[in-house]
């Protein structure tokens, strides 16, 4: 294994001389090797570029371009500034990523529904359309599944088309599929691009019984810093490809990825930690970048329709509901039908307080990005008292308890 891909000084460093001469920020230092970087540079993380975002909108440094927003679910929202597709002309990160996806992901004959949620202070939903249009791939932009779900005429519509590719969060695209089905419209699709979240062995089983030749590619990316890797069927189960001519990934002695993204963000993103663990690994093949195997989330927080949601978050709201903070846990599954299933437990003899469980679940419910897959039919919850935690070996109740990567069903 490798700790970190290559360093492009001169990139780095061009970038270092443009934050400057704006006069924004204080001023960053050069550096002439990776060692230096690491020295002159701590890992940064989400607190760290938001003080930096306050001051911009303080001073009014945000202008023109998109005003984005991570969703506040892990912390308090984060706002930037995205204006990457102002310049596509030949040799910027965008048209290389557009080039890159036309020659692995996607082709001019391609019809895409696009089922990203728009709106929200996001970027995901229109940027995706904007990458997908110089490919000239016919473009369906669904978003949210309510737009049309109810309709069989769509459906129809989209046969009529010849949809082959779905691109979304894993539980989107499991309900997109589910509705296809129910309106008995039969979908030719054949790629299925997904980001935000893993796509667990149980809903691409369900996908099988659907769409038996549909192919998955992820691509890896945050709000913080863009796509900054793809996996393809042609690449080593769990491996992204990095783009590491824009961005140097790196790993600590824990396994946390960093990151620094050379693309020149409003913002500068350098030893960024991602909120991730993962390994980093040599090409694939000759010409291609270094790869990286994704584990799981490094700090206490975890995703569920296609958002990630923090532990602290969920402790605090239902603490306030309830008056009391004590242990919490929160227990991951996957259903028969590709929901992701939340549990809260809590350690308490809820046995006859019910009113307890029920502010405790108003309280969960009531966050906004749970919220969002209930009302899309994607997420259930429930709560229950001590008799539902999950104890280790320790006798220790994990904060979050993650079962969806070996849930497994019969759809024969």
């Amino acid at each position: 294994m490798i700790q970190v891909t290559p360093f492009h000084k001169d990139r780095f460093n061009q970038m270092v001389r443009v934050y400057n001469e704006t006069g924004r920020m204080p001023e960053l230092p050069q550096v002439n090797s990776f060692e230096e970087l690491q020295a002159r540079y701590p890992p940064s993380t989400k607190d760290d570029l938001r003080k930096t975002s306050e001051a911009f909108i303080k001073n009014g440094h945000f202008k023109g371009g998109y005003i984005i927003s991570t969703s506040g679910t892990t912390s308090s929202p984060l706002v930037l500034g995205h204006r990457i597709w102002g310049d596509v002309s030949e040799g910027t990160y965008a048209y290389q990523l557009m080039s890159y996806l036309m020659r692995n992901v996607f082709t001019p004959e391609d019809t895409v529904a696009n089922l990203y949620t728009p709106g929200g202070l996001g970027v995901l939903y229109e940027g995706s359309n904007r990458f997908l249009e110089p490919i000239r791939a016919t473009i369906l932009p669904v978003g949210q599944l309510q737009s049309v779900g109810s309709d069989p005429f769509y459906f129809q519509l989209f046969e009529n088309l010849g949809l082959n590719t779905v691109m979304g969060a894993p539980s989107s695209i499991v309900q997109f599929a589910q509705q296809a089905l129910k309106h008995d419209i039969e979908l030719d699709v054949r790629k299925i691009v997904y980001t935000g979240e893993h796509f667990y062995p149980a809903k691409q089983a369900l996908i099988a019984k659907i769409w038996p030749d549909a192919t998955y590619f992820s691509m890896f990316g945050a709000v913080e810093y863009g796509f900054a890797g793809v996996s393809t069927p042609s690449m080593p189960t769990g491996v992204h490809e990095l783009f590491d001519d824009w961005y140097i990934f790196e790993t600590d002695e824990d396994g946390n990825v960093l990151v620094t993204d050379l693309t020149g963000p409003e913002i500068p993103v350098i030893r960024y930690m991602i909120g991730d663990k993962g390994k980093l690994v040599p090409p694939y093949k000759e010409g291609a970048g270094h790869g990286l195997i994704l584990g799981d989330r490094s700090h206490t927080s975890f995703n569920i329709a296609g958002n990630a949601v923090g532990f602290d978050r969920i402790k605090r709201s239902v603490g306030q509901a309830l008056g009391w903070t004590d242990r919490l846990q929160i227990i991951l599954n996957t259903d028969d039908q590709g929901r992701d299933v939340l549990t809260l437990a809590l350690d308490a003899d809820c046995s006859q307080d019910h009113a307890k469980l029920a502010k405790a679940h108003e309280a969960l419910d009531a966050i906004n990005e749970i919220a969002e897959g209930i009302e899309r039919g994607t997420v259930l919850t429930q709560v229950v008292g001590r008799e539902g935690l999950v104890m280790n070996w320790r006798t220790k109740a994990n904060p979050i308890i993650d079962h969806r990567r070996e849930a497994q069903f019969d759809y024969a």
